[in-house]
């Protein structure tokens, strides 16, 4: 069991605990979920799966493969199942923010106990790790029973603030849902997920958290053999849409109710409580739907009306329906879901594998598999190699939310009609006199419902827009006037996302400065040093690429399709490769493009960011404060725009977890991880026995991914990289330089693959 030291060199990402903290193996485990809900009974808690005896037949951690082997698991939530033990698993990277959720000692990570508990080679006192059985729709299919296929939950932690926080590894080995896989996870997905956790953390993004990633040393195999790895994770709860719709699917409705009334108990303990006016001022506590004095059957509802010869529905009228606890979860999910969405959508994020069974029932962004971050604004941007269709696309992805809560919702319908212990597909409530009881359909109460989701979305959306654009008030035309003119803009130019944004901090209203952020002289060449902090300067540089890439496709003979998604069989200019996500791109882009004669010409796009920073600037003037509450008077134009700067830098990241930053991180750490040398088989040649893995050359193997750490994600806003004295270590100034710069043209909308 190894754990890597620090060196002198590296310096440590350190938490701010004023106090010592806790070893891993006493913090206060908890069972909640294993104790309240139904388990797998051929792995009861008291079964070989849990114990560490040896002998014949058995795997190498004492459980019988039958155990682990992939089967159906009717009417339970779990399976209790060991991880494989890892002994020598050499710890790789930690978050130390991550560690102090668990209130854990700042030091402990260089104890071997660390890597031996984390890991699941030792169990935690008290802990008995299970694999969660679920379901879900992928790629709009339902797809029956998936389940953790490669994840093994370790315990659930209380810490000092009484948050309960599921220990999870990934690459913990085959439990009854691997389904066709080997229970592994490969070194560059962990690490692209405890990069982007712990980024979307520091972002404020409602997310999962990473806390640590381990080298197994086992080679894994895929397209290519590649390293293994662990990675540990946190969150509340991991519970998904797809939970629900397991037991829905299958008609286990009372799982369905057990499973409700437990994410009711331990994470919405307010919705027990009858509905008060002064709860959660911005939900209703009823809904309008058709009451009916008698319950409709079947029969009735699909009874043909002999005069018009069309279906009769029977009598019923509007009536208000309070809401139950079941109703009010799917609503407190609904507005969850749209804040989340709304974060995405603000920060430029595309997940990529928005299915059902990768949707968070608390509303947390959960399973980072082929996600992106938009380079060239581009809505119709994929990032998922196999998502031919471009379901998942950027533009997409608040109606694939809604499509999913549907879908939630469709599993709790039933529930939502309860009344004093009656439950069917019509509930019952007293109508508006009090005196005769209405029956109501759950669907309905769904649709109703779900109609909640947009314009909470579109609230919660365009209050962060006003954050990067720096407005302090609020604006019933600001969404149509100028966010949604400035995406179009951005979008025909292929500006960068990130970059014009951070950009914008530099505008200036004063009439000098506002003269410099809009003028330009076509017949002077463009100064492309201002490209990443001079708006106008970053729209012209865009479009340029776009009239150059362009042109390239055209002489090469192909069509110059949509010049946004800058597909390579266009441009000719990212060569060949090996590296999956280099060599192969969406070619789905703004679709607006791919009917047009040309992109928009430079002066065209002058014009309009002139037109466009003229309204801005009337209404950052207006937002400006009449008096300061020192001097009684309002700031000069020049300090206005140095308080909004600093205020828009807090909303507008200097860097972006970029798929290029991602790959260039991954080679340089990758060819350090340690694993077993397999020699090459030929086809069909099954493999070998491999032989012990070289040993790593240096402790600086991996301080790249303490780098990033540092630079990226605990500086995302450019508090060091912006100061007077910047960073003082020469590597670290030259990466904050190269993050935050412009991004190589044949890195722009890299896309990912799935094989992880």
């Amino acid at each position: 069991m190894a754990s890597r030291p620090t060196t002198a060199s590296a310096r440590p990402i350190s938490a701010t605990s004023k106090k010592p903290g806790k070893h891993v193996e006493d913090l206060l485990v908890s069972d909640t979920f294993t104790r309240e809900l139904p388990a797998d009974p051929l792995t009861p808690l008291d079964g070989p799966a849990l114990t560490q005896s040896s002998g014949d037949g058995t795997d190498q951690d004492g459980t019988h493969p039958s155990l682990r082997t992939p089967r159906p698991v009717r009417n339970a939530f779990f399976s209790f199942l060991r991880p494989v033990p890892c002994p020598d698993a050499i710890l790789i990277a930690h978050s130390p923010p991550a560690c102090q959720i668990l209130d854990l000692d700042s030091e402990e990570v260089h104890r071997p106990q660390f890597t031996s508990y984390l890991t699941g080679t030792t169990l935690l006192p008290r802990a008995k790790p299970w694999a969660k059985n679920y379901g879900g729709h992928q790629f709009g299919i339902y797809a029956g029973q998936l389940g953790d296929g490669r994840c093994i939950s370790l315990c659930e932690v209380v810490n000092a603030k009484k948050e309960r926080w599921d220990i999870q590894i990934k690459g913990s080995g085959i439990t009854p849902y691997s389904r066709f896989g080997d229970g592994c996870a490969v070194f560059r997905s962990c690490l692209r997920e405890f990069l982007c956790s712990e980024y979307m953390a520091a972002l404020g993004v409602p997310t999962t958290r990473a806390l640590a990633l381990f080298a197994t040393k086992a080679p894994v195999y895929r397209e290519d053999v590649e390293p293994g790895a662990m990675l540990v994770r946190l969150a509340p709860t991991w519970i998904r849409f797809g939970t629900f719709e397991l037991f829905h699917y299958r008609n286990e409705k009372e799982r369905v109710k057990e499973l409700a009334d437990f994410v009711v108990k331990h994470h919405f303990p307010d919705l027990e409580s009858p509905v008060k006016d002064a709860d959660m001022d911005d939900e209703a506590k009823t809904v309008s739907v058709t009451g009916y004095k008698h319950p409709p059957t079947q029969e009735s509802l699909t009874t043909i009306d002999a005069r018009t010869q069309t279906p009769s529905k029977p009598e019923g009228q509007i009536i208000e329906f309070e809401l139950n606890k079941y109703a009010r979860l799917f609503q407190r999910v609904i507005k969850r879901t749209a804040v989340l969405i709304a974060h995405w959508q603000a920060i430029g994020f595309v997940h990529g594998v928005l299915n059902t069974d990768n949707m968070s029932i608390l509303g947390i962004t959960l399973d980072y598999g082929p996600f992106g971050f938009l380079d060239a604004y581009d809505p119709y941007w994929s990032s998922n190699a196999a998502d031919k269709q471009d379901r998942y696309r950027f533009e997409h992805q608040p109606k694939i939310a809604m499509w999913n809560l549907s879908k939630l919702g469709r599993t709790l319908a039933e529930l939502m009609t309860l009344q004093n212990g009656a439950q069917g597909s019509l509930g019952s409530r007293k109508g508006p006199d009090e005196k005769q009881e209405f029956h109501v359909k759950g669907e309905e109460i769904v649709r109703e419902l779900l109609k909640e989701f947009e314009p909470s979305f579109v609230q919660h959306y365009t209050d962060l827009m006003r954050k990067k654009l720096g407005f302090q008030s609020t604006q019933p035309t600001d969404l149509n006037a100028l966010i949604l003119p400035l995406l179009q803009l951005l979008s025909d130019a292929q500006a960068d996302y990130t970059i014009f944004f951070r950009a914008l901090c530099n505008f200036r209203c004063s009439d000098a400065g506002f003269a410099s952020c809009t003028a330009w002289d076509p017949s002077h060449p463009i100064n492309t040093k201002k490209a990443t902090t001079d708006c106008l300067i970053h729209l012209l540089t865009s479009t340029e690429r776009l009239h150059r890439l362009a042109n390239q496709g055209l002489q090469s003979g192909t069509p110059a399709a949509s010049v946004s998604d800058l597909d390579a069989s266009m441009t000719g200019a990212f060569g060949t490769t090996d590296r999956k996500t280099e060599g192969q791109r969406k070619s789905t882009s703004a679709k607006q493009h791919m009917d047009e004669d040309e992109p928009p010409t430079l002066e065209e796009i002058a014009t309009r960011w002139k037109d466009w920073a003229t309204n801005y600037r009337s209404r950052l003037l207006s937002d400006a404060p009449k008096a300061t509450p020192m001097t009684g008077k309002p700031l000069s134009a020049d300090l206005e725009d140095i308080h909004r700067m600093n205020r828009m830098k807090k909303a507008n990241p200097r860097y972006v977890l970029r798929g290029w930053i991602a790959e260039e991180v991954i080679d340089k750490v990758q060819k350090h991880v340690p694993v077993l040398d397999v020699p090459a088989l030929p086809q069909g040649a099954k493999p070998v026995r491999p032989v012990p893995p070289k040993p790593i050359q240096t402790d600086d193997a991996f301080l790249e991914i303490e780098r990033v750490l540092r630079v990226l994600v605990q500086d995302l806003w450019g508090d060091i990289a912006d100061s007077n004295s910047g960073w003082r270590d020469d590597d670290d100034r030259n990466a904050a330089e190269r993050w935050a710069g412009q991004v190589p043209e044949w890195a722009l909308n890299l896309v990912q693959t799935t094989m992880s």
